[in-house]
């Protein structure tokens, strides 16, 4: 049976996309997914 990998990518999550002062920021919506994300990577890294 071939043997499958999984991988997530997080790129700049906090400075530029989800700050509040960030250059390109998504403000509050990026702000609420951040929960998520964080329980994302832990179910990746178990």
């Amino acid at each position: 049976m071939e043997e499958k990998h999984r991988a997530v990518l997080v790129i700049d999550n906090t400075n530029d996309f989800v700050a509040t002062d960030g250059v390109l920021t998504s403000g509050v919506p990026g702000q609420k997914i951040k929960p998520a994300i964080l329980q994302l990577l832990t179910s990746y890294s178990a």
